[in-house]
């Protein structure tokens, strides 16, 4: 999940720096990035993945995450920015 945290901050630089014109433009590589992620959770053994990016206030790209792992579920929902 820290590559896919790294990935999803680069996207939103991108949008800071005006490279990617604005979330809704971004939000098809996020989906991308996600759905990749996910099928490399399913190859490390996690059960019922679902990760899905959507357009967070202020305009940034954000995740929403749930898996099992172990038995042991993991949920949550992150917007990743490397910049104030």
């Amino acid at each position: 999940m820290r590559q896919l945290w790294i990935e999803s901050g680069e996207i939103n630089e991108r949008i800071h720096c005006g490279d990617i014109c604005s979330a809704k433009t971004g939000l098809p590589r996020a989906t991308k990035l996600c759905e990749r992620y996910a099928k490399i959770l399913v190859a490390e053994k996690c059960e019922r993945v679902k990760i899905e990016p959507y357009i967070a206030y202020g305009g940034w790209i954000g995740l929403t995450y749930s898996y099992d792992f172990d038995n042991e579920p993991f949920v949550g929902s992150v917007v990743v920015r490397t910049r104030a």
